[in-house]
Parts: structure tokens; C-alpha cells; sequence
């Protein structure tokens, strides 16, 4: 496993971390985070993510993370 590798790793599980530990936050104080944004022609669009959006995105990122951590197992080219 190369360095980058690791580091991209470590990289997605403390960014996992800091987003589910939002989530959490934001689950007990019962938040939701609002959004708007003004197109090019003027239109509005409204968004929002809830703490369960958070946790989503946590777990995808603890998933990547795994792939990039995971020790490796030789190839068996000698067999």
C-alpha cells in the first residue's frame, strides 16, 4: 500500500467522522440545514439536509475509507 493511498484513507475517515458527529449534533438538537440558490434565468431552487443526510454521507465516506485502508492480500503469481 503506498503512502498516498493511506493518506487518502485517513483522509476520508476523519472527514466520516466530522460529518457524522454534525449529524449527531444536529439529531439532538433537532436541526435542519436550509438552502437557496438563484439560478441564471431567475429561478429559485430550495434545498435541505436533514441529520439523516449526514449520516449518509458519513457512511459512504467510512465505506470509501475501508477501501483505501484495507490491507491488501498478495497476489499468488508463484502458485
Amino acid at each position: 500500500m503506498s503512502k498516498i493511498e493511506r493518506m487518502t484513507g485517513w483522509v476520508f475517515l476523519l472527514s466520516g467522522i466530522v460529518l457524522l458527529l454534525i449529524g449527531i449534533a444536529m439529531f439532538f438538537t433537532h436541526g435542519t440545514v436550509n438552502g437557496e440558490s438563484t439560478g441564471r434565468i431567475g429561478e429559485t431552487v430550495y434545498t435541505s439536509i436533514s441529520p439523516n443526510g449526514y449520516f449518509g454521507i458519513a457512511l459512504i465516506l467510512f465505506i470509501v475509507a475501508i477501501m483505501f485502508l484495507w490491507k491488501r492480500l498478495p497476489k499468488l503469481e508463484d502458485q
